[in-house]
């Protein structure tokens, strides 16, 4: 039986460093999940260079709510 979660939802409180940024592109690319919800109060703006940074190339698409 598979036990990879799908769906991962992540305070992950620091995504402002490039190094917090990577740990969670290796975290998340170990797991191979299908949805990725991440929550970083403090990030003005999130766009497509930092999401890469976070998720990698091979993601589809996402969204941003300020």
């Amino acid at each position: 039986m598979d036990h990879t979660p799908e769906i991962i939802c992540w305070n992950v409180r620091g995504l402002n460093n490039p190094a917090k940024r990577k740990v969670v592109r290796e975290f998340l690319s170990s797991l191979k999940v299908n949805l990725v919800c991440l929550q970083e109060t403090k990030l003005e703006l999130v766009d497509q260079f930092m999401v890469m940074q976070c998720l990698g190339p091979s993601f589809d698409g996402f969204a941003y709510l300020p």
